[in-house]
């Protein structure tokens, strides 16, 4: 089986998200991306359901979703250079877990970064 280089990954630190980043991951899914995404999750040491819903996007993804877990809270710093490491697109976005920065104004950041 070969893999394909998606063109684009989103890494998402989480801390007690489960409020919220069903709605991130399901804006991210929407969006058309010409080469495809992926989506990274890091739950940095979250005490609540945030492992629940994640483990639910993962099973429901219409997009490549890798779920990382930290044993404990690591800061989002960590969180985010775990995401890093994991994921494999051309380029990298980060987005924070409560959609506080839309997904589709960090690609219109990225196309003009590229063109």
């Amino acid at each position: 089986m070969t893999s394909i280089t998606p063109a684009l990954s989103f890494v998402i630190p989480l801390y007690e998200s489960a409020e919220t980043i069903s709605a991130v991951v399901r804006e991210i899914e929407a969006l058309p991306i010409e080469g495809g995404h992926e989506i990274i999750l890091v739950n940095d040491g979250s005490n609540d359901r945030t492992s629940d819903v994640c483990r639910k996007l993962v099973a429901s993804a219409r997009v490549p979703i890798t779920y990382i877990e930290h044993a404990r809270n690591y800061g989002e710093h960590n969180a985010v250079l775990t995401g890093w490491r994991h994921a494999t697109g051309d380029y990298i976005v980060n987005l924070d877990d409560d959609g506080q920065n839309p997904p589709a104004v960090a690609i219109a950041g990225l196309k003009l970064a590229c063109a």
